[in-house]
Order: C-alpha cells, then structure tokens, then sequence
C-alpha cells in the first residue's frame, strides 16, 4: 500500500484536511449509488449476495462516516495526526474500491446484458465522478481505482464472452488516462496551495514590513514611546473629539530635573537606562489613573529628556492634579545606575481645555510656560497655567494621597 514518506508539509497537511472536509458528501453520494445498483441487480437470482453486498458496502460507509466526524473533531493537525489520517482514508477507500468491484467480478455472471453494461458503467463511472474529492491527496485516489482498474482487466480477460483484447485495451488506456487526469489535478491543487501560502507569507512580510516602518516613523527606539510626530497627530484628534463631547483635557509637559549631570557623571548608556526606566513608570502611572486616556497618546517622548502626556475627560483640574502626583511619587522610587542609587524628579506643566486652549499648540505653549514656572519654583514640582499669577504655585503641590 502507498504511503507518503518523509515529514508532510504546510500542503500536504492542508489537502488532507481538505480530503476530509470533501468526505461526507462524497460517502453519501456513494451510498445513494450504491442503493439504486441494489435495486437493479436485485433480480438477478442471487439475491442472497447482492443483500451481503450493499449491507457490507452500508456498514463501510457508516465506519468511514465516524471515522471522518473523529478526526475533524482533533483539528488542526499536525503532521504525525495528519499521516495517520491519510494512511487511514488511503485504507478505507482501497476497501471502498474492493466492494465497487465485486458487483462486476461475482454478480455480473447471473446478470442479463443490461444489468452488465449497467455493472459496466458504474464501475468505470465511480472512479471518474471520485476524481474530484478523492484526487485532491493523490495516494487515496490510486487505492481507491486500483480494485475497479483490475477488476475490468480482469472481467475483460477471463469473464466478457467477445471482444476480450478489445475491452482490456480500452480497461488500460481508461487506467492510463484517470491516473494522468488525477495527477494534473493534484498538482494543480498543490500549486494553488503554495501560490496561496506564498501570498499569505508576502502578505505577512508586507504587514509587518509596514509595522517596522510605522514604528521607525512613529515610536520613539529608545523608550518604545509615541514620537512626538505620533503624538501630535492623536493629540489633534483627541483633542477635535474633546471639543465635540465638551470634554476637559489636561496637557502635562514633563520635564527631568538634573538629566545633564546623570549623562556627565554617569555615562550616556546610564541616562538612555534612566529614560526607559521614566517611560515605563509613566505609563504604568497612567494606567492607575481612574480618567479615560487614549491608548496611543497617552504619553510621548517629546524631545531628549521630555515627555508629554494627553488626559482627557479628567473631571478638571482637581482630577488632573491627582494624575499628576500619582506620576510624581511614581518616577521618584529610586533607581540604580551602574552602582549609584539616585532618585529621578520632574518638573510638570499643566494646561487645560479649553480653558487654556482648545488647539495642541496653544497647550504646549502654556504647559511649557508652567513647566518653567516648576522649575523656577525648586525643581521636582508641578505647575498649572491657570496659577502662574499665583506668587508662589508650589503651594498647591501633593500635600495629601491622589
């Protein structure tokens, strides 16, 4: 019996998949087949073998339709799964082709020239109308016509009354031409499937070609952060919608205090380790918050040693206040850097909308503005534009949990 050899590939386990998938309304095809032949030898005076045959033939069917609702039940397969699916196809068609053939090499020598030609017919016909299922895996298809092939070279030689060179010539070249024809066919199948799968993977290589490209145009490669293009354009669109639903929106500018010296005293390498670290604490700081944010703006790295964060809906400035001290304790756990253990600050601007501005330029300008007043005020401080007339805004810091 024909076996597939070697490790089956992607294909191979896709069209035995397919096989399967084809299974039940061929079976069934069959079995209707089966039961009209039934009724046309049913008189040909041996009656007791023709009822053996379409009972054995009916239990086949019931056996293979089991068969098939057990292994598409365990997809997907593998490649030990799918052989083992195949070579058992390949068994149970090589016995459904044996039982085809037995109507013409026992049952056709009772039958009258009709019920002959009519034998005749479906046993050159199943092969052909079987092509289209069973030939999709090629090694089914041959153990499924081989019994039928043999059976008419066979009937041809040694039963057929007249013209025995005649029909088994004709029995080889119809061999000759449906095992061409099922080949074509698999091959076909199998070259649709490779121009498939190769799309597919250029398909993924393009998708994720493009990912590379939107995250060298739009992500910032150290932190892994919205570059302050990215940024832009989702703050604009936030910021649009904010206007539409009557939202408030806090723009937060963040500043690190004493980066320079981190960079001087510590290495390059030290402070790239230190902004990671910020971005991180950032966005874990801002997901704890209880206000709504956009995924992809809710905070950027804006330029070397600052950041940039959009809160939306933030229930004003109080709500906006608590954003901000939850980031400050936050980024000020301590950090090591080669050795040295030091504790990050920042300083915060704050604008709001629409209060300080509606447009993502007019914020930035107001929040820079406050940024500096943070700075000027002591470092490691925060400041809203709304309280630069104030004498002295730090005041107004995280005196209580927010």
């Amino acid at each position: 019996m024909q076996e597939t050899r070697g490790p089956l590939s992607r294909i191979d386990i896709h069209l035995i998949e397919q096989l399967y998938a084809a299974g039940l309304p061929t079976l069934l095809a069959g079995q209707v087949v089966a039961v009209v032949c039934f009724l046309a030898f049913g008189g040909i005076g041996v009656g007791a073998g023709v009822t053996a045959w379409i009972l054995v033939f009916s239990l086949l069917s019931v056996t293979r339709l089991w068969r098939i609702g057990h292994w598409r039940n365990q997809l997907p397969w593998d490649g030990a799964k799918a052989r083992a699916a195949a070579r058992e196809y390949q068994i149970l068609s090589f016995f459904a082709g044996i039982i085809w053939s037995y109507p013409l090499l026992v049952l056709s020598t009772g039958m009258n020239d009709m019920q002959k030609i009519f034998t005749l017919v479906v046993t050159i016909g199943m092969p052909v109308s079987a092509m289209p299922a069973n030939a999709i895996y090629l090694p089914v298809y041959r153990l499924f016509m081989l019994p039928m092939i043999t059976a008419l070279l066979y009937w041809s030689i040694a039963i057929s009354s007249a013209l025995n060179a005649h029909f088994f010539f004709i029995a080889i070249v119809h061999g000759v031409i449906l095992h061409i024809t099922a080949t074509a066919y698999y091959d076909s199948q199998h070259k649709a499937l490779e121009g498939h799968f190769e799309n597919r993977k250029l398909i993924a290589d393009l998708s994720e070609a493009k990912s590379r490209l939107e995250a060298i145009a739009y992500l910032d490669p150290l932190t892994g952060l919205a570059n302050r293009r990215w940024f832009q354009m989702e703050a604009d669109a936030i910021l649009e919608h904010n206007r539409e639903k009557h939202q408030q929106a806090a723009l937060m500018l963040i500043d690190m205090d004493n980066f320079k010296q981190v960079n001087d005293q510590l290495g390059h390498d030290a402070g790239d380790r230190l902004l990671v670290s910020i971005a991180d604490r950032l966005n874990k700081a801002l997901r704890l918050t209880d206000v709504a944010m956009h995924k992809s703006a809710e905070v950027s790295r804006y330029g070397g040693d600052e950041f940039m964060a959009l809160l939306i809906d933030t229930e004003g400035q109080e709500g906006a206040r608590k954003a901000v001290c939850r980031i400050k304790r936050m980024i000020a756990e301590p950090v090591s850097l080669n050795g040295v253990e030091i504790i990050p600050g920042v300083s915060i601007g704050v604008a709001m909308a629409p209060r300080d501005g509606e447009d993502l330029n007019t914020l930035i300008r107001k929040a820079d503005m406050a940024m500096y007043r943070a700075k000027q005020s002591g470092r490691n401080q925060f400041c809203f534009h709304a309280d630069l007339t104030l004498q002295n805004p730090g005041d107004r810091q995280c005196q209580q949990p927010g």
